[in-house]
């Protein structure tokens, strides 16, 4: 994919069906030795997990954390955030279907208020889902930073 795409936060959640979620933390403790190479996702070239990823949670789809996530990725858009920085995923959700066969991945940057499925593949959402997904996730336990928190070093 060479082409940029922007995919609305509702258009992409209601796009596929998924029978459970997962979230992760990533990019946060990094292995001696790991350094960086630019935007870094959950998933890696070869399908497998960020070698930081920290699986925290799993939901069925039928959880009322899915409906609670459903429900924020369908805010209404009336302000894309248009920070002048560069995304630093540190969390992801996962969906897969019936059969645990991984039907995407959502990278989420809270710090910058920007999503994407993969390279270029961008998720235009609301000012508020950030906040909205901010409070998401700590409510579940999952570590956030404030978005003044420094980045690890290169």
């Amino acid at each position: 994919m060479n082409q940029h795409t922007y995919t609305t936060s509702k258009e992409f959640i209601t796009k596929f069906e998924f029978d459970f979620m997962e979230t992760y933390s990533f990019c946060r403790d990094y292995e001696p030795g790991f350094k960086p190479n630019g935007i870094e996702y959950i998933l890696q070239a070869d399908g497998s997990l960020h070698p930081t990823a920290d699986h925290t949670h799993t939901f069925q789809r039928t959880d009322p954390q899915v409906a609670e996530f459903l429900q924020i990725m369908q805010t209404e858009i009336k302000e894309v955030p248009a920070w002048m920085c560069a995304p630093y995923y540190r969390d992801a959700v996962l969906f897969y279907d019936s059969k645990g066969t991984l039907i995407t991945a959502l990278n989420i940057c809270l710090s910058c208020e920007y999503m994407e499925t993969a390279p270029r593949a961008h998720i235009n959402a609301d000012a508020q889902t950030y906040v909205l997904l901010k409070q998401f996730f700590l409510s579940l336990g999952h570590h956030v930073e404030d978005i003044f928190s420094p980045l690890p070093a290169k």
